[in-house]
């Protein structure tokens, strides 16, 4: 594909070497509950004399200027990459790889297992986040794989993991509704495909 293409070879090399490096960065998440999410937002140091910008203002544009002055979007506006992000961009690199077909579908599947792995660590509150990620990974997978590819490698495993994860129903918040919500599609995306009856038969 054009991935291939573009990268070479060797490019898609590192790019797996990468991912295989840094996919586990989301099981070094240290313990943050949602109440430290709060008290987090909460601090009022983190918002006192700062320069405040509305939806809708001059301040997402501001930082094409020459003089580049920070607000909504502007890049100057960052703060440290938390560990489990650097897995979730791994999981969107996973989904790349896996629909542009530069990577052999066994390689694939190895590959999410390390994805799988690292989403067993749940004690940072943004755990569904990454759950949620892993499903949209999924729903791409089942709307561009082959039928035959996706019943042979793919839905036996994908149907597991969905079905695990939103059998609780989700922490009952926002990112957890996510979670079940992205899941369901996954369910309904495989029933399309393959078909609802033989979909049942394996959930």
């Amino acid at each position: 594909g054009d991935l291939k293409r573009g990268t070479g070879e060797g490019k898609l090399k590192d790019l797996v070497k990468r991912f295989e490096e840094r996919v586990g960065e989301a099981k070094k998440e240290p313990k943050r509950s949602r109440k430290d999410v709060e008290k987090e937002v909460m601090d009022k140091s983190m918002h006192t004399n700062n320069q405040l910008y509305s939806c809708g203002s001059l301040a997402p544009k501001l930082h094409k200027s020459a003089n580049r002055v920070a607000g909504c979007s502007d890049c100057m506006v960052t703060r440290p990459t938390r560990l489990w992000e650097v897995t979730d961009g791994c999981i969107y690199l996973l989904s790349h790889l896996a629909v542009a077909g530069v990577v052999e579908d066994k390689e694939i599947m190895t590959m999410f297992g390390q994805v799988v792995e690292a989403t067993r660590h749940e004690i940072y509150v943004e755990h569904e986040t990454l759950k949620t990620t892993v499903m949209k990974a999924f729903g791409k997978i089942i709307e561009e794989k082959d039928t035959k590819v996706l019943k042979k490698v793919y839905c036996n495993y994908i149907i597991d993991y969905v079905v695990r994860w939103i059998g609780g129903g989700g922490s009952g918040d926002g990112l957890g509704n996510l979670m079940v919500f992205e899941g369901e599609r996954c369910l309904e995306k495989i029933a399309k495909k393959i078909g609802g009856g033989i979909a049942r038969g394996r959930v």
